[in-house]
This record gives C-alpha cells, sequence and structure tokens, in this order.
C-alpha cells in the first residue's frame, strides 16, 4: 500500500509540473501565444495535464480507501476472534465449575488489550528499525574512509623530496 502511494503521489507531482511548466512556458512567451492564436491549445493541453493529476489522484484514493478497509477489517476480525474466544474460555470454566484460577471477564479484557498494545507497539518499531539499518550502512561507508591509508601521505619522510619544482617557476 505503502508503495503504491508513493507512485501515485509521484506521478500526481510529474502531472501538476508539467502542467505548471506549461503555464510558466506559455505566460514567458505570451506575444507569441497571442501572436499565433495558440490558446485554446494551450488550455487543452493544461486540461490533459490537469485530468491526468486527477486521475492518479482518484487511483491512489481508491487504493488507500481499500488498504484501510483491509487493514481495519482485519482488525475488527481480530476483535470479534479475541471476544469469542475468551467468552468461550470464560463459559467453559462457569459451566465445569471451576473455584480457583478460574478465567474471568476482566482477565480476557486485560489479556485482549495488552496484545492490542503489544501489537500496536510492534508496529511502531518500524520506522525506528529503518533509520537504524541507514545509519548502520552509513556508518560502515564512513569508518571505510576512516580505516583506508591514502596513496599520497604528505606526513612521512618517504618517496620523493624536490628541493626545488622539476621544471619552470611558478609566477604571479
Amino acid at each position: 500500500m505503502v508503495t503504491s502511494v508513493t507512485d501515485a503521489a509521484k506521478n500526481s507531482l510529474t502531472q501538476y509540473a508539467a502542467a505548471g511548466g506549461l503555464a510558466t512556458e506559455s505566460i514567458d512567451a505570451i506575444r507569441t501565444v497571442t501572436a499565433l492564436n495558440m490558446q485554446p491549445a494551450i488550455i487543452t493541453k493544461y486540461r490533459e495535464f490537469l485530468l491526468n493529476a486527477m486521475n492518479v489522484g482518484i487511483l491512489k484514493g481508491l487504493k488507500m480507501g481499500f488498504g484501510n478497509g483491509l487493514l481495519f477489517g482485519c482488525c475488527f476480525l481480530t476483535y470479534a476472534l479475541g471476544f469469542w474466544y475468551g467468552a468461550t474460555l470464560v463459559a467453559d470454566d462457569m459451566s465445569n465449575g471451576c473455584s480457583h484460577n478460574c478465567y474471568t471477564g476482566g482477565e480476557v479484557l486485560t489479556v485482549f488489550f495488552c496484545v492490542l498494545m503489544g501489537s500496536i507497539a510492534m508496529g511502531q518499531i518500524g520506522p525506528s528499525v529503518t533509520a537504524v539499518s541507514a545509519a548502520v550502512t552509513s556508518a560502515s561507508q564512513i569508518f571505510e574512509v576512516i580505516e583506508r591509508t591514502p596513496e599520497i601521505d604528505g606526513l612521512t619522510e618517504e618517496g620523493l623530496v624536490l628541493d626545488k619544482p622539476l621544471s619552470g617557476s611558478i609566477e604571479l
């Protein structure tokens, strides 16, 4: 869902940029446009760019709606399953005459909301993991640069040392 929304946003921005470029170009060359009576053609082309951007936006909205519906459908189905199973556990304990360490509605709700909050917290970890992996990649590149030995080392006494320039002199 994220990739489709990102692609749709890029396509929409591309269409808006093309429409803006056409408008800027037309305004900059307004004398030529007027002299050649090109206003209807430019307006038609501008509307095409905007229509393409609108279609991309509509498609993005449909994908977002479908993705959000799927997400919330899964959440509500999970709620239904959790409450059904918890109610089944409580009913089984009550019908068996449990007197010690029995399931109650409070325990079912406690477990249900602990699982819910834990899953929300696990969902929040994604951006942080992405940032840490990007940092590790950058750090490895930085450490490679730090640890490399340069081909020219101006601090050593090894190699060719010149008393004067090889040819000519520098004059300002």
